[in-house]
């Protein structure tokens, strides 16, 4: 992996932290971040990574089904994005465990596995699954403020190591805090217009020409009508 010592590991703790799952993510660092230190390694070739591949396809589609029965739309896709880091678990233990260090694109793309090219375009999937983390946690989150604030940690850790050399240390901190609270005030802002518009949205389709009260709720089904069948008094 070409990803910065215990940085996926970190990653997978992190995604333990939102989903609950302790024993599962710290199984899943475990087995990313133990070949930086053991000398083992399989010779895997293009046909072996097709084949991992493939199960983790055949594993997703499984994992959408059960969902899918079990939760029902939207549940089901958000639980789907929350367990793909497992899921895909067994390609990305086999590139770090594997002597080498990319792979060929098309073991993700079947369509490009019949294109014989003279230049195969190679990836290493070290930040792909990071990524993948974060938007495994992202599913699962608990909106918290130390959601955000972990999450600013762990883009920050890499994009600090590949920094220019030009920027000085204390600048470069400077302008990473100015995006963050950025990015806070600006995700603040647009669930805040969310709110606003879910609220606004009644008023404006209102087919009655009516004021409506989006914390209560009328109905009109007719008159009442007179209920004696006599005025006489006994």
């Amino acid at each position: 992996m070409n990803t910065p010592p215990l940085l996926l590991g970190c990653a997978a703790l992190f995604w333990s932290w939102q989903t609950g799952q302790w024993a599962v993510g710290l199984a899943a660092a475990l087995a990313i971040e133990a070949p930086r230190i053991a000398a083992a390694r399989w010779d895997l070739q293009t046909a072996d990574f097709n084949r991992i591949a493939d199960l983790c396809s055949v594993l997703v589609m499984a994992l959408l089904a059960y969902l899918y029965i079990s939760f029902g739309n939207p549940r089901a896709v958000t639980a789907l994005f929350e367990w793909l880091p497992i899921v895909l678990l067994p390609l990305a233990a086999a590139q770090a465990w594997s002597t080498s260090r990319e792979i060929d694109l098309s073991v993700l793309f079947r369509s490009l596995r019949r294109a014989r090219r003279r230049d195969p375009m190679r990836l290493n999937l070290g930040y792909p699954y990071f990524a993948l983390w974060l938007l495994g946690a992202s599913a699962a989150n608990t909106r918290t403020p130390a959601f955000y604030v972990a999450v600013l940690v762990l883009i920050a850790w890499p994009l600090a190591l590949v920094r220019a050399r030009g920027f000085r240390p204390l600048v470069w901190a400077i302008l990473a805090a100015w995006v963050a609270a950025l990015g806070y005030g600006l995700h603040s802002g647009l669930h805040a217009g969310q709110l606003w518009l879910e609220g606004a949205g009644l008023e404006w389709f209102d087919v009655e020409g009516e004021r409506t009260d989006p914390v209560r709720s009328r109905t009109a089904i007719g008159a009442i009508g007179e209920l004696k069948l006599s005025e006489r008094i006994v």
